[in-house]
């Protein structure tokens, strides 16, 4: 209902905002590269969830109408964005499944390798196909 999706949307917003105001981050940027890595590669719900930049945490694609029918390959609801200035635009809309796959697999490579401490030219290294 909308009274629902208000309530949710007044409460991730307070959520954000609390979060905001305990301070500066003190991570090195290493770990939050890790941490970004580690949470895209194994953590976020691709299929449910959006990314919302203006919230600082997800948001179910239902509140936004942003699903995908199954099976279908070339939706533009594969990896949801929220654009924090248009809030209709899904600036991950230009990921299909396949490529979305293959973000999500580097993310991965990325994450265990930085985990196993391989330096950065190592992870950006260019990908050799076999």
């Amino acid at each position: 209902s909308l009274t629902h999706s208000l309530t949710k949307h007044i409460t991730l917003q307070h959520n954000a905002t609390q979060r905001n105001e305990k301070g500066r981050n003190k991570e090195t940027v290493a770990t939050l590269l890790l941490e970004f890595f580690r949470f895209y590669g194994r953590e976020f719900n691709y299929k449910d969830d959006v990314v919302s930049v203006r919230l600082g945490c997800e948001i179910k694609k239902t509140l936004k109408d942003w699903t995908c029918k199954a099976n279908s390959r070339s939706s533009r609801y594969w990896w949801c964005i929220e654009d924090p200035f248009d809030l209709t635009h899904n600036l991950g809309r230009v990921a299909d499944r396949d490529s979305l796959y293959t973000m999500r697999g580097e993310f991965m490579r990325a994450c265990k390798m930085l985990e196993e401490g391989a330096n950065m030219a190592m992870v950006c290294a260019e990908f050799e196909q076999k």
